[in-house]
């Protein structure tokens, strides 16, 4: 079952970077995990802390599509992400990878301490981020 057969369009965005005549492409949420890099490097922790959330929305979503997962269908009804979507979506992708909870809750963390009530240090930033690190190699392997 397609996305097209669900009435859903999600056109995963990709950006390209040349290196060495070789061209790379990147997922949406390898583009945020990198902004989040460069916003941490500048010290600037409430926007490193929203890119990378956003970073595992993204990675959420692509791995919802990829699995078809059930919450597509109330996706298709509502016409937009919500954020118990994306709960519903990660405890059904739960079932494909055991540490997804965990590194979801790690994303959730940044996007509300650190980013709306911007109560996160370095430090605290960082381990979360750490769990939120990992989904980029679920999605290369995947």
């Amino acid at each position: 079952m397609g996305l097209s057969s669900l009435g859903l369009s999600y056109n995963v965005p990709k950006f390209s970077f040349e290196y060495d005549n070789l061209m790379l492409v990147e997922t949406a949420a390898e583009v945020y995990l990198r902004e989040g890099d460069e916003f941490l490097g500048l010290g600037d922790l409430v926007q490193a802390s929203e890119k990378y959330y956003k970073a595992a929305e993204e990675a959420i979503k692509l791995l919802a599509i990829k699995h078809q997962i059930p919450v597509l269908k109330d996706l298709r009804k509502i016409d937009r992400w919500r954020a118990d979507l994306l709960f519903l979506a990660v405890k059904q992708l739960s079932l494909y990878y055991k540490d997804l909870s965990d590194i979801w809750k790690s994303a959730w963390i940044l996007h509300v301490e650190g980013f709306h009530e911007t109560r996160l240090n370095r430090h605290e930033l960082l381990f979360y981020v750490n769990h939120v690190k990992k989904l980029s190699r679920i999605i290369a392997t995947d």
